[in-house]
């Protein structure tokens, strides 16, 4: 996948999750949230992967 096609496709992205957040679909996380599961769910896996 080229440079370009994967920019096209966040932007394409980025813009459908600012739609959802307007339009009140999803709510905002908080990015110190987003980080205590992201390293809860690694700590996992790699618990799991021994």
């Amino acid at each position: 996948m080229k440079l370009k096609q994967i920019e096209e496709e966040w932007l394409v992205e980025a813009q459908r999750r600012a739609r959802e957040l307007d339009a009140g679909i999803v709510q905002p996380i908080q990015a110190d949230e987003v980080r205590r599961k992201a390293r809860a769910l690694l700590e996992i896996a790699s618990l799991q992967s021994q």
